[in-house]
């Protein structure tokens, strides 16, 4: 079950914490930093890892149609979503198996498991990708797994396929003029989930509404997962715009912790991968 834990935070902060959460975390001042991950986890040290920074004088067109399928993600469903603090991000399960995205060059179907937020303790940093050497203060990943193979998450994450999962990242800027409006519905309930295992429900809401509103220009590489064990299991989507958050919604992100509650406290302040070597890795602008 502590396995199936680990791989299903896939690409991304899903666990709650395991019997060897302690083996890693964000904090490179520590052995268990991310320069150190490899030590526990030797496919962190793969040719194919993740995140990247996205130089834009080195990229290839990608060729066929750059336009997806969103199937339900603009439905709201009777089911609400689960925010879940796992002690390495804030994290919402949609608890269906129907919302799904194809096309856009992907090859499959692919279907939501979870969204989640990467940020920093202050807003220089925060996103895990890059884009020529510039990072934004936040980024959200959409997970998805393959569909057509696999019957979910953490079976697509141990299958050691290159394009079991998809992610699709989605930067989040700082303006506190026109924020993104759906965002306050996951962020409105940071303060019920200050604790690592403390979770909440959030109504369902059209998840098309935190997706920036042009979706046909994005990044795509093949990549890994950004936390351990880092299975090079992803085909990744950098979206290049943007959406918006405000200063205190951001603030409240960095006020939960990385601790149970009653262990001495420990703020979330930073939960980004750095940007790991390309290699001879391809990378496509549609």
């Amino acid at each position: 079950m502590q396995t199936v834990a680990l791989l299903a935070f896939v690409v991304v902060a899903v666990v709650n914490r395991q019997v060897n959460a302690n083996l890693w975390n964000y904090d490179d001042a520590t052995v268990e930093g991310p320069s150190h991950w490899v030590d526990n986890y030797p496919t962190c040290g793969g040719a194919n890892q993740s995140p990247i920074n996205i130089v834009t004088s080195n990229l290839t067109p990608l060729t066929g149609s750059s336009t997806f399928t969103f199937t339900n993600y603009g439905r709201i469903s009777a089911s609400p979503y689960t925010l879940t603090n796992n002690g390495h991000s804030a994290m919402v399960t949609v608890n269906v198996k129907d919302i799904t995205v194809a096309d856009g060059g992907l090859g499959s179907t692919y279907v939501l498991e979870q969204f989640h937020f990467h940020w920093g303790t202050d807003d220089s940093a925060g996103s895990e990708h890059q884009i020529d050497s510039l990072p934004q203060p936040v980024e959200i990943h959409f997970v998805h797994y393959n569909g057509a193979l696999y019957p979910d998450v953490a079976t697509a994450a141990a299958s050691n396929d290159p394009t079991a999962i998809a992610v699709l990242a989605v930067f989040v800027e700082v303006d506190d003029a026109a924020p993104t409006p759906d965002l306050s519905l996951v962020v409105d309930h940071l303060p019920a989930v200050l604790y690592e295992g403390d979770s909440n429900f959030v109504d369902a809401f059209n998840l098309t509404h935190i997706l920036p509103s042009s979706l046909t220009s994005f990044f795509r590489y093949s990549g890994s997962l950004t936390t351990p064990g880092c299975n090079e299991v992803v085909v990744w989507t950098v979206f290049t715009q943007p959406i918006y958050i405000t200063s205190a919604q951001l603030d409240k992100f960095r006020q939960i912790h990385t601790n149970i509650i009653g262990d001495p406290d420990e703020f979330m302040t930073h939960n980004f991968r750095p940007a790991q070597p390309i290699n001879s890795r391809t990378i496509y602008l549609a």
